[in-house]
Protein backbone atom coordinates (compact mmCIF):
# COMPACT_ATOMS: atom_id res chain seq x y z
CA UNK A 1 0.00 0.00 0.00
CA UNK A 2 1.31 3.33 -1.02
CA UNK A 3 1.96 5.90 1.56
CA UNK A 4 -0.85 8.02 -0.16
CA UNK A 5 -3.35 5.76 -0.14
CA UNK A 6 -2.52 4.90 3.76
CA UNK A 7 -2.84 8.82 4.32
CA UNK A 8 -6.47 9.00 2.58
CA UNK A 9 -7.43 5.78 4.20
CA UNK A 10 -6.74 7.42 7.70
CA UNK A 11 -7.97 10.72 6.52
CA UNK A 12 -11.73 8.93 6.11
CA UNK A 13 -11.22 6.64 8.78
CA UNK A 14 -11.14 9.88 10.87
CA UNK A 15 -14.09 11.14 9.07
CA UNK A 16 -15.97 7.83 9.16
CA UNK A 17 -15.31 8.69 13.54
CA UNK A 18 -16.32 11.59 13.83
CA UNK A 19 -19.63 11.05 11.59
CA UNK A 20 -20.15 8.12 13.97
CA UNK A 21 -19.67 10.76 17.22
CA UNK A 22 -21.47 13.04 15.78
CA UNK A 23 -24.45 10.29 15.54
CA UNK A 24 -24.05 9.22 19.43
CA UNK A 25 -23.78 12.63 20.18
CA UNK A 26 -27.15 13.92 18.27
CA UNK A 27 -29.23 10.90 19.81
CA UNK A 28 -27.70 11.32 23.21
CA UNK A 29 -28.87 14.79 23.15
CA UNK A 30 -32.57 13.78 22.13
CA UNK A 31 -32.75 11.36 24.78
CA UNK A 32 -31.68 13.79 27.35
CA UNK A 33 -34.41 16.16 25.90
CA UNK A 34 -37.15 13.49 26.00
CA UNK A 35 -35.87 12.35 29.74
CA UNK A 36 -36.24 16.03 30.51
CA UNK A 37 -39.64 16.49 29.31
CA UNK A 38 -40.94 13.09 31.52
CA UNK A 39 -39.24 14.76 34.64
CA UNK A 40 -41.31 17.79 33.33
CA UNK A 41 -44.51 15.81 33.83
CA UNK A 42 -43.94 15.31 37.60
CA UNK A 43 -43.53 18.62 38.77
CA UNK A 44 -46.38 20.22 41.08
CA UNK A 45 -48.93 21.67 40.05
CA UNK A 46 -49.06 25.85 40.37
CA UNK A 47 -50.96 27.55 42.83
CA UNK A 48 -54.52 29.11 41.41
CA UNK A 49 -57.68 31.36 42.48
CA UNK A 50 -59.58 28.41 41.07
CA UNK A 51 -62.69 27.24 43.33
CA UNK A 52 -61.08 24.14 44.45
CA UNK A 53 -63.94 21.93 42.61
CA UNK A 54 -62.47 23.90 39.29
CA UNK A 55 -59.05 23.16 40.33
CA UNK A 56 -59.42 19.95 41.18
CA UNK A 57 -61.20 19.31 37.59
CA UNK A 58 -58.34 20.64 36.04
CA UNK A 59 -55.71 18.49 37.97
CA UNK A 60 -57.60 15.10 36.93
CA UNK A 61 -58.06 16.38 33.51
CA UNK A 62 -54.30 17.18 33.78
CA UNK A 63 -52.89 14.20 35.57
CA UNK A 64 -55.64 11.75 33.04
CA UNK A 65 -52.99 13.95 30.25
CA UNK A 66 -49.98 13.66 31.75
CA UNK A 67 -50.15 10.09 32.27
CA UNK A 68 -51.28 9.47 28.52
CA UNK A 69 -47.80 11.84 27.48
CA UNK A 70 -45.51 10.39 30.18
CA UNK A 71 -46.51 6.74 28.35
CA UNK A 72 -45.59 7.94 25.40
CA UNK A 73 -42.43 9.39 26.60
CA UNK A 74 -41.50 6.15 27.77
CA UNK A 75 -42.08 4.25 24.91
CA UNK A 76 -39.23 7.09 23.04
CA UNK A 77 -37.31 6.82 25.93
CA UNK A 78 -37.12 3.19 25.04
CA UNK A 79 -36.33 3.97 21.62
CA UNK A 80 -33.90 6.67 21.78
CA UNK A 81 -31.73 4.74 24.36
CA UNK A 82 -31.70 1.57 21.78
CA UNK A 83 -30.63 4.00 18.99
CA UNK A 84 -28.18 5.57 20.98
CA UNK A 85 -26.85 2.14 22.19
CA UNK A 86 -26.61 1.22 18.62
CA UNK A 87 -24.22 4.34 18.29
CA UNK A 88 -22.32 3.97 20.85
CA UNK A 89 -21.37 0.16 19.28
CA UNK A 90 -21.19 2.11 15.37
CA UNK A 91 -18.52 5.01 17.15
CA UNK A 92 -16.85 1.92 19.22
CA UNK A 93 -15.84 0.09 15.86
CA UNK A 94 -15.16 3.48 14.48
CA UNK A 95 -12.75 4.07 16.53
CA UNK A 96 -11.28 0.42 16.74
CA UNK A 97 -10.83 1.05 12.84
CA UNK A 98 -9.21 4.04 13.50
CA UNK A 99 -6.46 3.19 15.97
CA UNK A 100 -5.68 -0.16 13.51
CA UNK A 101 -4.86 2.23 10.81
CA UNK A 102 -2.74 3.95 12.51
CA UNK A 103 -0.91 0.82 14.03
CA UNK A 104 -0.61 -0.32 10.34
CA UNK A 105 0.97 3.41 9.49
CA UNK A 106 3.08 3.20 12.22
CA UNK A 107 4.47 -0.36 11.81
CA UNK A 108 4.97 0.62 7.64
CA UNK A 109 6.99 3.72 8.76
CA UNK A 110 8.93 1.72 11.27
CA UNK A 111 9.73 -0.77 8.24
CA UNK A 112 10.85 1.62 5.81
CA UNK A 113 13.24 3.40 8.13
CA UNK A 114 14.57 0.06 8.91
CA UNK A 115 15.19 -0.28 5.26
Amino acid sequence: MSRDNLRRLLALSAMVQDLRLAALSQAEQARAASVAALARLSAPPPETDLDPIAAGRAQMTYERWADVRRAELKSTIARQTETCLAAQAEARTAFGRQQALISVADRLAATRKGL
